[in-house]
This record gives structure tokens, sequence and C-alpha cells, in this order.
């Protein structure tokens, strides 16, 4: 009998015939949770690649406030003035956050690969 909405557990349920009380003995299903699991890192690896190649492939302005950064077709739009405070945008080095992104792409790619 499902007792979650993933289907990741289960349940028996039995009737004493002697005093009429009901005993559950709950399972955990591991191989579900290892799909969903699965499931779950494939989606964030298809999320992260994308948001990689968008780094990859754009530069990136920012203001010192700590705004939101532009890609510089939209900051250019704005003649490089943050269009949350109006403060001067620079270019900023994505590098960090590449490796970043690159490194957790690594970690679910080696999970997947290994389970």
């Amino acid at each position: 009998m499902p007792a979650s909405k993933h289907n990741v557990i289960h349940y028996d349920k039995k009737k004493a015939s002697d005093s009429n009380w009901y005993t559950y003995t709950w399972f955990l299903k591991k191989d579900r949770v290892h799909e969903l699991m699965s499931d779950k890192l494939k989606q964030e690896l298809t999320d992260l690649s994308k948001k990689l190649e968008f780094e990859q492939n754009y530069t990136y302005y920012k203001c010192y406030n700590g705004c939101d950064k532009l890609a510089f077709e939209i900051a250019f739009e704005y003649n490089f003035k943050c269009p949350e405070c109006g403060n001067l945008m620079n270019q900023i080095n994505n590098n960090t956050e590449k490796k970043q992104l690159s490194g957790r792409i690594g970690e679910i790619k080696k999970f997947l690969n290994t389970a």
C-alpha cells in the first residue's frame, strides 16, 4: 500500500484476531530513493550546464552595491548604469563562479556514473 507522495515508503497492515488491534510495519524502498535522487541530480545537471554555458558565453556587468549582474547587452541598454540603484556598472570576473559550476557538474556526473 503506498504511503508517500513519491512512493518511497510502504507499509503492511495486519489486524490481530484476538485484540482487534492493527499492527503497521513500514518499509523503505531504497531503489525508489535512488531513482528519485538520480532524477533530481539529472535535472540539476541540466540546469547547471545551461548556467555554465551562459557564464562562458556572456560578459557580465555589476555595480558595487551588490545589485543583480547583467549581461553586456542588457547593461549596454542601460548605458552601464545599474537599473536598480543608478550606480556605474563594471565588468566582473566570473571565473570563480565558472569553476564552482564546473566542480558541481563534475561531482554530479561522478555520482551518476558510480550509481
